[in-house]
């Protein structure tokens, strides 16, 4: 019984690699030349869903309004979750894809000003 279960679903599910499905995904970037940082995932994307419930799967990007630079390539920015109906079937770490560095200069302190006359 157990095997005409797992041959029965197992055959009706479709694994489709989302590559080409995943919606453009960019942070704005605050101190920057850039402006934006592109977002990608960190592993990739593919997921074993039914026919139907692939026409209905949709994206939610969690990720903040904006970033303070300077972002380093690599750096944790959120998560792509894949839905259907109200269910998340998944969740995929979103990572900065590119270094943006900052254009601000470090400001000094009151005192390290103060003291930097005496060095």
């Amino acid at each position: 019984v157990h095997e005409e279960l797992y041959d029965y679903y197992f055959d009706a599910l479709t694994k489709t690699d989302l590559t080409g499905r995943l919606p453009e995904m960019r942070v704005p970037v605050v101190g920057s030349k850039e402006g934006a940082v592109g977002l990608v995932n960190a592993t990739a994307p593919s997921v074993a869903l039914y026919e139907d419930e692939l026409s209905s799967l949709r994206f939610v990007i969690d990720a903040p309004d904006f970033l303070y630079a300077p972002v380093m390539k690599g750096d944790s920015v959120g998560e792509l979750k894949g839905v259907v109906g109200d269910e998340v079937i998944f969740t995929l770490p979103l990572i900065a894809g590119e270094e943006i560095k900052s254009t601000t200069r470090e400001r000094k302190g009151f005192f390290k000003t103060l003291f930097s006359f005496f060095e």
